[in-house]
């Protein structure tokens, strides 16, 4: 009788063990059941300890957006996004990275939209860029193309304001909040083959389509290293009883977020680094 006893406990703890470990079936049970699971076991941040001495990252495409390797190929048309890291004087002169790479696609690459400029900023080709605060004694024009915007940017903002795009105008911006960091420098866009720093920031969405009509989109944002090691994640849900016939449809239940932390706290760069150090 013991035995017996001592064998069905034994069974009744490897099954519960095996429903823990097993991924959860989004398909299953009722929708609202389902959702809160989905958001008690995945959603809202994860934030791991932060990386000191970091040089540079990437900036991938998010969902929606031309994958890396259809930017390389030139294969683009019709693309949502605009990408590159423009002016990118915040990311290297006022956060202090070396570099930082990304992806652009061209204004000939890019669908028209109200809310994408629909013009070049530095470069005209789509591709994979690296984006670094250089000298200007290291010849080559490498300095030519941001000159040749921000004497731009400056004199459309100078002529009338109100018609200047956003892009352009947060150069002109930027470059005047932080010109006397910049004296004898600038910001140089090399062309490369494919993305070398360690760590990446990114965006995606996933979506779940249930056999009721319902659909749960899945987004994340996250910050992580090449290998996929995540320094810190934001997931967000949102529950549709029928799919939106519009991106701006309000979903009727929602948890998660993706707001993360400021980049220089997660991934902090080597001179944010020294001066806390020094600090303490």
């Amino acid at each position: 009788m013991w035995t017996g006893y001592k064998t069905i406990c034994v069974l009744a703890m490897l099954i519960a063990i095996g429903a823990a470990s097993a991924p959860f079936d989004a398909f299953s049970g009722s929708p609202y059941t389902d959702f809160d699971t989905i958001c008690t076991k995945d959603a809202g941040l994860r934030i791991n300890e932060p990386v000191d001495d970091v040089s540079g990252y990437a900036i991938y495409p998010g969902e929606g957006e031309p994958s890396v390797e259809e930017i390389v190929s030139g294969h683009v048309s019709d693309a949502p996004a605009l990408g590159g890291c423009f002016p990118c004087i915040e990311e290297l002169v006022k956060n202090g990275y070396q570099y930082v790479e990304a992806f652009y696609v061209s204004a000939k690459d890019r669908r028209f939209s109200p809310f994408v400029e629909h013009q070049d900023y530095f470069v005209s080709k789509t591709g994979l860029y690296r984006y670094e605060l250089i000298e200007r004694d290291r010849g080559n024009n490498a300095c030519g193309p941001f000159d040749r915007m921000l004497h731009e940017s400056e004199r459309l903002l100078d002529v009338n304001p109100a018609f200047v795009d956003t892009t352009m105008r947060r150069l002109a911006l930027d470059y005047r909040a932080h010109s006397s960091q910049m004296e004898g420098k600038c910001v140089s866009v090399t062309s490369i083959d494919r993305f070398s720093a360690p760590y990446r920031i990114g965006k995606s969405r996933e979506v779940i389509d249930r056999p009721d009509g319902a659909i749960i989109y899945r987004k994340r944002t996250f910050v992580e290293s090449a290998d996929g090691t995540v320094v810190a994640e934001g997931i967000f849900y949102s529950y549709y009883e029928q799919r939106p016939a519009h991106h701006i449809a309000i979903a009727e239940r929602r948890c998660g977020s993706l707001i993360l932390p400021p980049l220089t706290e997660l991934l902090r760069p080597h001179s944010a680094h020294s001066d806390s150090s020094e600090a303490r």
